[in-house]
C-alpha cells in the first residue's frame, strides 16, 4: 500500500438513455464539493456523459452538461404537465418513438413509407445530429490531452466482442462515443477500424471492468453510478412487466461485473472501495429509457444529486445511514484495510 497517498476518485457511469440525466446530477453535486474524477468509465449514454466531463475544462463542465440535458428534454410532453399519470410518461416514450429528439436523433427522411413498401432500413433513427451536438460541447482535444482519463466500450456486433477504447493508450474520437451508444434497433450500427460497432451495454452496462483494467497504483474510491434497480415489485401490468425486465437485464450485468473486478483484484498492492450506487426510479415507467420529457429529466437531475450528496459522506469514510442500503452497496478489493 502507498503510505500517506489520498485515494484517487474515479467514476463508473452506466448505460440508459434518457435516464442518463441522472449522471449529470450526481456529477454537478461531486464538483459542487470541490471532487475532481481522475478516471472515468462510461458506457452508452455513460460514455457521452464522461466525455462532456473529461472533454472539458472543470470551470466549463457543468455548463456543457447542461447544455446536453436540456437539449435532450422536451419541454412540450404531457408529461410535463401531468406528471404523476404514468400514462403520461408512457405517451411521452412513444412520442420519442415516432419523432425521436431533435439534436440527438430522429427517424431518416421516408423511413416509415419505406417500412410499409418492405424496403430495408437497418435502424429507426440516424443520429448525425448528435454527431453535430458531441462536437459543439465535447473538446476533443482536451479530452485526449487533459486530466481525466475516459475509457468508453463498444461491443462488435458480428463476433459480439467487447472493444475498449482509452485515452491514456489512444485518441478517442467521436465516432468512438457514437459507436458505445448505438443501441441496436434504435440506431444503426457505427463502422470503427474496419468493424461495425453497436452499445457498448449490451456486454457490459456498468463498465467496471474497463475502468480498472489495469492495477491502480494508488488507493481508488471508486463510485459506480447504476441507472437500474436489482430490487423491485413483482409486475402488476405489462408496463411494469417491461420495466422490471430491463432492469433484471442490465442490473444481473453490473452483478457480474463486480463480482469479476474481485477475483480480478484479488492480490492488487492498493485498497480499492467500491460504492455501487442504483437509481431506484420510483416513478419511471416502462419505456423510461425513450421517456424524455422535462419533467422527468429534472427528477432524474434531482435524485442524481442527492444520491451523490449521499456518496460524498461515503468519500469522507463516513457511513452510509441505513435508509439508502436499498440502493447503495460498498465493496471492498485489493488490499482490504
Amino acid at each position: 500500500m502507498t503510505i500517506g497517498v489520498s485515494p484517487e476518485v474515479w467514476l463508473c457511469l452506466s448505460g440508459g438513455n434518457a435516464l442518463g440525466a441522472y449522471h449529470a446530477g450526481a456529477y454537478s453535486a461531486l464538483h459542487a464539493a470541490g471532487i475532481r474524477p481522475k478516471r472515468v468509465a462510461g458506457t452508452s449514454v455513460g460514455a457521452v456523459v464522461g466525455a462532456l466531463i473529461a472533454g472539458n475544462r472543470p470551470e466549463d463542465r457543468l455548463a456543457r452538461l447542461a447544455q446536453f440535458w436540456k437539449l435532450a428534454a422536451s419541454d412540450v410532453a404531457i408529461a410535463n404537465f401531468a406528471h404523476f399519470w404514468d400514462g403520461s410518461k408512457i405517451a411521452s416514450s412513444l412520442a420519442t418513438l415516432l419523432h425521436g429528439r431533435p439534436g440527438l436523433f430522429q427517424p431518416p427522411l421516408g423511413l416509415w413509407w419505406r417500412r410499409l413498401s418492405g424496403l430495408p432500413s437497418p435502424s429507426l433513427f440516424e443520429r448525425s445530429a448528435m454527431r453535430k451536438t458531441l462536437a459543439r460541447l465535447v473538446d476533443f482535444d482536451y479530452l485526449n490531452g487533459g486530466d481525466v482519463r475516459l475509457v468508453v466500450n463498444a461491443t462488435d456486433v458480428s463476433t459480439g466482442e467487447e472493444h475498449v477504447y482509452d485515452t491514456s493508450e489512444m485518441e478517442v474520437t467521436i465516432d468512438h462515443l457514437m459507436a458505445s451508444s448505438a443501441f441496436p434497433v434504435l440506431f444503426p450500427s457505427e463502422p470503427l477500424d474496419g468493424r461495425h460497432m453497436v452499445d457498448g451495454g449490451l456486454i457490459a452496462n456498468l463498465p467496471i471492468l474497463p475502468l480498472f483494467r489495469d492495477p491502480p497504483a494508488y488507493p481508488i474510491r471508486c463510485l459506480a453510478f447504476d441507472l437500474v434497480l436489482a430490487n423491485g415489485a413483482v409486475p402488476k401490468t405489462l408496463d411494469d412487466a417491461v420495466h422490471r425486465m430491463q432492469d433484471l437485464l442490465l442490473s444481473n450485468q453490473s452483478q457480474r461485473s463486480i463480482e469479476l473486478l474481485k477475483h480480478r483484484s484479488s492480490g492488487w498492492p492498493v485498497p480499492i472501495s467500491v460504492l455501487h450506487v442504483s437509481y431506484k426510479g420510483e416513478l419511471e415507467v416502462g419505456g423510461k429509457m425513450l421517456e424524455f420529457s422535462a419533467a422527468s429529466m429534472k427528477v432524474r437531475t434531482d435524485t442524481g444529486k442527492s444520491d451523490a450528496e449521499i456518496a460524498i459522506r461515503w468519500l469522507s469514510e463516513t457511513d452510509l445511514p441505513r435508509s439508502h442500503a436499498d440502493h447503495m452497496e460498498e465493496y471492498e478489493f485489493g488490499l482490504t484495510r
